[in-house]
């Protein structure tokens, strides 16, 4: 039993796909093309996206990468609205945008950050207004476009610790040119040699730059590259452990082991047991009609506006 791409259809080209759930239970899945955005409108929601854990209050927003693989459960009566970005409508390059790291969430947001979460829950809800209300009213391509730069600017993987409002264009382009080098190369021996040639600095100043990012030093950053890679194979094919950890570029498979159970805190073999005894149980969700649908936004956004301005 294995984990399978979802594809979401984008009508015309639209850069957004949005959909009303009352969810129980979705199986794992991902999606190739599109960054998803989860809104907890009423109830309580869980999200698990690779080694992340989120629990979902009302009100409150969690983003899901590109290839992401995830599943949400609840045992509340909830309303979900999901919301799902076409990476290949926005002006920044489709490549960038399935391999970044975005954060868009609620439970991690600094005081800087707080205008641009309202300004994505803003758009969510219009966006789902107009999905939902026959395309009315009508969406220009700069609001769509707003909210990935909103994603890009203040919610990219880079920034995830910063709790000002300052961000070295240069040194997060520095950043995203590791990331995507080391996506590249993940089966392959990599040295830091490589990548300060590769990004132009020199290697004393690699190792002082990653300590102010998120991963902290470079042996981190790449094993938390391979072990997503790693997650990917356990999941989404029948290959062996042992074979996975050389496809992923680890040297031996007891590190694999060690590096896997430090994201998961079980085996390789456990995590994969895990996903298929979940898969095992029905999917139990049902997604409201368009005209419930608009219904329900509409009151949101009133919601949301009397709790913007009280």
């Amino acid at each position: 039993m294995k984990v399978h791409q979802s594809d979401i259809f984008f009508e015309s080209e639209k850069p957004f796909h949005s959909s009303l759930l009352n969810i129980k239970r979705l199986s794992p899945h991902y999606h190739e093309d599109s960054i998803e955005i989860v809104f907890c409108l009423k109830g309580e929601i869980n999200i698990v996206a690779g080694m992340q854990k989120a629990h979902l209050c009302e009100g409150e927003v969690f983003s899901i990468d590109c290839e992401d693989i995830h599943y949400l459960y609840s045992d509340m009566e909830n309303e979900v609205l999901i919301t799902d970005l076409n990476i290949n409508a926005f002006q920044y390059s489709p490549y960038l945008l399935k391999n970044m790291l975005f954060a868009c969430e609620s439970q991690h947001c600094f005081p800087y950050q707080q205008g641009a979460m309202s300004d994505v829950k803003d758009l969510l809800l219009t966006f789902a207004l107009s999905e939902f209300n026959g395309g009315q009213p009508s969406i220009d391509s700069d609001a769509a476009c707003r909210i990935m730069y909103i994603l890009y600017r203040y919610f990219n993987y880079y920034t995830y610790d910063n709790p000002d409002d300052y961000m070295n264009p240069e040194m997060f382009q520095r950043f995203n040119r590791m990331i995507l080098y080391c996506l590249e190369n993940y089966k392959y021996k990599i040295t830091t040699s490589q990548v300060a040639e590769h990004t132009h600095i020199s290697k004393n100043y690699l190792a002082q730059y990653l300590r102010n990012t998120p991963f902290g030093n470079f042996s981190s950053m790449l094993k938390d590259i391979r072990c997503y890679k790693a997650e990917r194979l356990l999941l989404t094919t029948t290959m062996s452990n042992n074979e996975i950890s050389f496809a992923c570029g680890f040297s031996d498979p007891k590190y694999f082991y060690s590096a896997f159970d430090e994201w998961w805190q079980c085996s390789p073999h456990t995590h994969r047991l895990n996903y298929r005894k979940y898969m095992r149980q029905e999917e139990n969700y049902f997604e409201f009609s368009a005209d419930a649908s608009v219904d329900i936004i509409k009151d949101q956004i009133i919601r949301w506006h009397v709790e913007k301005t009280t």
